[in-house]
């Protein structure tokens, strides 16, 4: 007279069933873009401010650039600029504390960075 839950267990495919192992790998899969490596001519950069407690922040976005090479260009920009700033790996942003884009239009071309207007 009642339902057999164990078969309804092992059934995965059902509705609020687990999904398969397999199935679950590929939900998490980062997007294919993000895992592109570009040389720094082929890059098109935009900026964003933003307000954070009162203070702005100037985010450099959608790098595509490994960790390392990330790191080091994020490492010339600040020390050129003289300011904090912070890496959003997951995201492939460069923040910089304060109203720095000006500087940075001038700054990212000398290491061959396109960006859009």
């Amino acid at each position: 007279m009642g339902i057999d839950v164990s078969s309804l267990w092992s059934n995965r495919n059902l509705i609020g069933g687990l999904p398969d192992k397999k199935s679950y790998k590929d939900l998490l899969k980062i997007d294919a873009s993000i895992d592109e490596k570009l040389e720094p001519h082929q890059h098109q950069l935009y900026f964003r401010k933003e307000k954070r407690s009162g203070k702005t922040v100037t985010v450099v976005a959608k790098f595509f650039l490994n960790k390392n090479q990330l790191e080091d260009l994020h490492k010339k920009l600040k020390k050129s600029l003289s300011v904090g700033g912070t890496i959003k790996f997951e995201d492939n942003e460069i923040e910089f504390q304060g109203d720095c884009e000006t500087k940075l239009r001038e700054l990212l071309p000398i290491y061959k960075f396109k960006f859009k207007n």
